[in-house]
């Protein structure tokens, strides 16, 4: 176990603009604000992080269905996938429902990406893998959480959710031992709202269906640094452990923690490891009767 890890993490840049152009090359060229930070490693103190307090916490979970992660047929990952998550998401909020509508498997060269982005003449040459995500972000703001349960429910039950608590979570697992690249969490509570950058990201034509939504766009935030940020990751995840995390909350009143800002970083200790972190990123909507 180490105890923290001097990285860096990279920040919403002012002269990067406001517009996402997904499964493209664009993300991989916006300038960034890149700032020294320190990744506290919760091993040992795992209990101690809770979902509704620091936006985040640490799950055992061993699946039953890890044979079926990278099956091309995504029927079957629904069928067999989603519902396991499902029950954990009830389980760790206490909601009544829950809905899985999407997810995404990160098995990507982050060096490799860059410099495709970096030889590239368009924003909207494709990239061919999903990569660990390298900068400071939350997947929705309160518009992109409003337009996805609108996409993904009927509309007399997205009135029905509206009127009482719900929330969009994440659930990210390492699909092996994580050789690189680790996920870290920012304890929410240490993110202002003025840190928060609200950008419209707009949906790829040939793969939007696996964001979950049926719009063209969505509207993402990143974040701008603050030194009050505190950052979090748990050293040499397993594929029996998953991230539990907020990327919207409906309750408002300051007595739950909302989204979380997250990002993979470089891990001084292993950034010549050529082995690549392979990792499943499941979104989903929970919401409380």
């Amino acid at each position: 176990m180490v105890a923290q890890v001097d990285t860096t993490f990279n920040y919403f840049n002012e002269d990067a603009g406001y517009d996402l152009i997904l499964g493209t090359v664009q993300p991989f060229r916006r300038k960034v604000d890149s700032q020294n930070a320190t990744a506290h490693d919760i091993r040992g103190h795992e209990s101690e992080f809770k979902l509704d307090t620091h936006g985040f916490e640490l799950c055992h979970h061993p699946s039953k269905h890890m044979d079926l992660v990278n099956e091309p047929d995504k029927d079957i990952v629904k069928k067999h996938i989603y519902p396991e998550i499902e029950e954990v998401l009830k389980k760790c909020t206490g909601a009544n429902n829950a809905l899985v509508f999407s997810h995404v498997t990160r098995n990507g060269s982050p060096e490799k990406i860059q410099a495709q982005a970096d030889a590239s003449t368009s924003d909207e040459e494709r990239t061919t893998t999903a990569t660990p995500a390298r900068v400071v972000h939350i997947d929705q703001s309160a518009i992109g959480a409003n337009a996805l349960l609108e996409d993904n429910l009927p509309a007399d039950l997205v009135t029905k959710v509206k009127s009482g608590r719900w929330a969009l979570i994440n659930v990210w697992r390492p699909l092996k031992k994580i050789p690189r690249d680790p996920l870290a969490m920012c304890d929410a509570r240490s993110v202002a709202e003025t840190d928060k950058v609200e950008l419209t990201a707009r949906l790829p034509t040939w793969s939007g269906a696996k964001y979950g939504a049926s719009r063209p766009s969505l509207s993402a935030l990143h974040v701008r640094y603050n030194e009050a940020h505190r950052w979090y990751f748990a050293d040499e995840m397993t594929e029996d452990e998953v991230w539990v995390f907020k990327i919207w909350e409906s309750l408002d009143d300051g007595s739950v923690a909302g989204g979380v800002a997250h990002s993979s970083f470089v891990d001084p200790r292993t950034r010549d490891v050529r082995e690549l972190r392979e990792s499943m990123e499941i979104r989903s909507l929970v919401w409380w009767d």
